[in-house]
C-alpha cells in the first residue's frame, strides 16, 4: 500500500471509526455479520456478543462448492465421484441457484460466484468469502475477504459495546437460536455439500475494540440499531425468515445513515433528514429529494477536506484540481452510501436521476424496528417517529427545524403519505379500524 494509500485509509477511519468501501455494500453488510455469529457460535457460543476477545475463535466456513454449482461454474467432469450425470447437475444447480441472495440491481444469471450468498434459511447455509488463487491446473480455493470487508464487524462491534447488558444478553440469545442449525431438509443439504468445500480456518477473531471507533458521542444511529435489532429477533410469532429478512435491511440502513451523520458532524453541519418521494409524478418533494442525492456527495467531500491537515486543506480549497481529488478520495464512502441505500429499498437506483424512497420490505424493516414484539403503533405517529428518530420526511411532521419543509406543499405531503399507508396496508402493515384511525404492526395481530 503506498503512503498515499494509508493517509485516505487513516482520514477515512478517522471520520467513520472503520473503511466505509464500495464493493462491501447493502446486504453484504448483514452477511458477513451472519457469517460471524455462526464462525463464533460453533467455536465459543458463550462469548458471542462479548466485548472481550481474548482467547476468542471464530470459523470460517466458505460453501464454495454449492455456489460454483448454483453459479454454472463446475462441469460434470469436475465432479466425478459426487454426481455423474447431467441431469442431476442441473437439478443440483437450480435448486442452489435459487437459494441466493439477489440485490437489486444485481445480475441473476452471474457466474461469479465469489460474489453470489445463500441466504440463510437455515443456520447450515452462512458462510464467509472465498476466493480463487492461482491459474489451472494449480488454481486454489482460499476463506478470503472478497465482498466482506468490515462493514459486518461494526454491525458485531455494535451490538457487542451495547452498555445495556440484559438488552446484550437477550440480541445475543435470540440472535443464536435464530441461526441455530437444525435437521431440516436443507440444513442436511448443506451439511452434505460442505464435505466437498475447501477446508474451513479456525482464527483469532478481530480485537474490535481498537480496529473500530463507533464514535456515539456524534451519531445515535448505533443505539437506534441495537434497539431495532432486539425488537426484531424477539418477534416469536414472526416466522425466522421474515425476523432474519429485516435484519438484512435495518442493520445495513443504520450503518449507512450513521455514515452519513459522520460526514455532515465533520463538516459541521446538521444531520440531514432524507426527502422520502413515493411518487411517480414530478413533485416538490421529488425535486428537493434528488438535489438531496446530488449535495449528499458533497457532505462527504468535504468531510474530507475538514479531516484533512490544515496545509493540505487550504490547498484543496483554493485548487480545483485538489478539490477533484477529494471528491474522488470520498468516492468509497459516497459509493457506500448510495448503493447500501439503493440495496435495501430506500433509494429508487444506482444511476441516473436519483431520489429517496421506501420500497415494502424496507418497509417492514422499519415497522420491526419501530415497534415492540405483538404490539401496534398510529399511523400519523410512526410517519412521525420516521422524521424524528430516522431522520426520513414522508409527511408533513410535527418535527421543527427542516428548513426545506416549507418548500412543500401539503397536498404534495398528504398524497405522500396516502401512497405509504397503502403500501404498508397492501403488505399486511396497516389496518385501518376507521376513517380517523390506523395503526401499523409487524406481526397479524389476533
Amino acid at each position: 500500500m503506498s503512503s498515499g494509500d494509508e493517509r485516505l485509509d487513516a482520514t477515512r477511519h478517522n471520520i467513520y471509526g472503520f473503511l466505509p468501501q464500495r464493493k462491501d455494500n447493502g446486504f453484504y453488510i448483514a452477511l458477513e455479520f451472519f457469517a460471524l455469529v455462526r464462525g463464533v457460535c460453533e467455536l465459543n457460543p458463550g462469548m458471542f456478543l462479548n466485548p472481550n476477545s481474548d482467547g476468542k475463535k471464530y470459523r470460517r466456513i466458505s460453501h464454495d462448492f454449492a455456489r460454483r454449482v448454483a453459479c454454472g461454474v463446475l462441469p460434470l467432469a469436475a465432479l466425478e465421484g459426487i454426481m455423474d450425470r447431467e441431469e442431476t447437475l442441473a437439478a443440483s444447480q437450480a435448486l442452489f441457484s435459487s437459494l441466493l441472495v439477489v440485490s437489486p440491481g444485481q445480475n441473476k444469471l452471474s457466474n461469479n460466484w465469489k460474489t453470489r450468498h445463500f441466504f440463510p434459511f437455515d443456520g447450515e447455509m452462512i458462510h464467509y468469502d472465498a476466493l480463487e488463487r492461482g491459474r489451472p491446473p494449480k488454481r486454489e480455493i482460499i476463506i478470503q475477504e472478497e465482498v466482506f470487508r468490515g462493514a459486518g464487524r461494526w454491525i458485531y462491534a455494535a451490538l457487542s459495546r451495547d452498555s445495556n447488558s440484559p438488552r446484550r444478553q437477550v440480541v445475543a440469545d435470540r440472535m443464536q437460536s435464530l441461526f441455530e442449525t437444525d435437521s431440516s431438509a436443507l440444513g442436511r443439504l448443506f451439511r452434505n455439500a460442505a464435505t466437498h468445500n475447501v477446508k474451513p480456518v479456525d482464527s483469532n477473531f478481530p480485537d474490535l475494540m481498537s480496529s473500530i471507533d463507533l464514535h456515539e458521542d456524534v451519531s445515535d444511529w448505533p443505539e437506534r440499531l441495537r434497539q431495532g435489532v432486539q425488537n426484531i429477533v424477539t418477534r416469536e410469532q414472526l416466522p425466522r425468515t421474515s425476523r432474519i429478512r429485516d435484519l438484512m435491511h435495518w442493520m445495513p440502513y443504520c450503518l449507512a445513515r450513521h455514515v452519513l451523520a459522520l460526514a455532515a458532524a465533520t463538516a459541521e453541519i446538521p444531520e440531514p433528514h432524507l426527502a422520502v418521494d413515493l411518487q411517480r409524478t414530478s413533485n416538490q418533494l421529488k425535486t428537493q429529494s434528488q438535489s438531496q442525492v446530488k449535495d449528499f456527495r458533497s457532505i462527504f467531500s468535504k468531510a474530507h477536506l475538514a479531516d484533512t491537515p490544515a496545509d493540505d486543506a487550504r490547498e484543496a480549497q483554493s485548487s480545483t484540481s485538489a478539490m477533484k481529488r477529494a471528491n474522488k478520495e470520498s468516492g468509497e464512502t459516497a459509493g457506500f452510501f448510495t448503493q447500501t441505500l439503493f440495496k435495501v429499498g430506500a433509494l429508487n437506483s444506482d444511476g441516473g436521476t436519483r431520489n429517496f424512497t421506501i420500497t415494502p420490505p424496507l418497509s417492514a424493516a422499519l415497522v420491526a424496528a419501530a415497534t415492540a414484539p405483538g404490539k401496534e403503533m398510529n399511523f400519523n405517529h410512526f410517519v412521525d417517529l420516521i422524521a424524528t428518530d430516522f431522520k426520513a420526511v414522508i409527511g408533513r411532521p410535527t418535527l421543527v427545524g427542516i428548513k426545506w419543509l416549507d418548500r412543500i406543499d401539503n397536498g404534495v405531503f398528504e398524497k405522500n403519505e396516502s401512497l405509504f399507508a397503502s403500501q404498508l396496508r397492501a403488505s399486511g402493515l396497516l389496518t385501518r379500524y376507521s376513517d380517523s384511525t390506523s395503526m401499523v404492526h409487524r406481526e397479524v395481530l389476533p
